[in-house]
């Protein structure tokens, strides 16, 4: 059985900024555009969720064509209230053994079809290696290989092929900063009053999401210590196996630079 599902593509921005607007465009999508062809094609539509759609078809080939299908005519044909963007779909495509009820359909072939979804491209689709194996050949071709994806609860690696391309990988890097504890020149000042200095560094860097800040506890176990930046950044990753060594530059020069370790630092790791 070929399990098709589908979702709406930033539904969720579109009802914050015209819920009606929004519901009526998915009503006309759902009712005119999506139930009519799978049900000419043969297909069953089992439920509606939100902006979410599952269906059925007995033929892969048919569920691939129908899919193409709806994505070439809303591509055409823009479904949208007046003054709201068009709607745009995902479409996930598996090929599986399912248990069927009058309501509803079982099974992980179901759950590898939803995870699917998610990595299709806005007006795409993805489907899984089960399904394009058994597909006509003009219809393969028309997929590319989007190599193996680990899948949200599924214990098993799943091969995608995506139309009419494969998502582009965005690498996110984002910068780590460590603020080593302040030290005051005046051995007699309030050290709680110095680190609360500190702390406030540390959380209003914090507050950027294109920075990555080390915790304030990890950067107070530096207090009193002879390492430098590049040593917190070393101990960081140990800590941290799943990061990538970080390279640090020394901080300073070589004409008496002070260790940043005993008056405070913020430094880039």
């Amino acid at each position: 059985m070929a399990i098709l599902t589908t979702d709406v593509v930033g539904y969720s921005r579109m009802m914050e900024a015209d819920e009606e607007g929004t519901l009526a465009s998915l009503s006309r999508l759902q009712e005119e555009i999506l139930k009519p062809r799978i049900l000419k094609s043969g297909g069953r539509t089992i439920k509606v969720m939100g902006d979410g759609l599952l269906s059925i078809f007995d033929s892969p080939a048919v569920a691939i064509s129908t899919a193409l299908q709806v994505q070439h005519l809303l591509a055409s044909e823009a479904v949208g209230a007046s003054g709201t963007d068009a709607l745009r779909i995902r479409i996930g495509i598996n090929y599986a053994e399912v248990m069927i009820t009058q309501d509803d359909v079982f099974g992980d072939g179901v759950n590898v079809a939803a995870r699917l979804e998610q990595y299709a491209l806005p007006d795409g689709i993805c489907i899984s290696e089960t399904t394009h194996d058994i597909l006509p050949e003009e219809l393969q071709r028309l997929f590319v290989d989007g190599g193996l994806l680990h899948l949200k609860n599924i214990s098993r690696p799943v091969r995608a092929w995506h139309w009419p391309r494969t998502p582009t990988i965005v690498q996110s890097i984002r910068t780590v900063v460590a603020v080593l504890p302040f030290q005051s020149a005046d051995e007699a000042a309030n050290e709680f009053l110095v680190d609360g200095f500190t702390e406030d560094i540390i959380s209003g860097l914090a507050r950027f999401r294109s920075l990555s800040v080390i915790a304030v506890s990890s950067a107070f176990a530096f207090r009193d210590r002879s390492e430098g930046l590049k040593e917190v950044a070393q101990a960081r990753c140990q800590l941290s196996r799943d990061r990538q060594h970080a390279s640090v530059g020394r901080r300073g020069s070589d004409h008496g630079a002070d260790d940043p370790s005993r008056h405070g630092a913020v430094g880039l790791v």
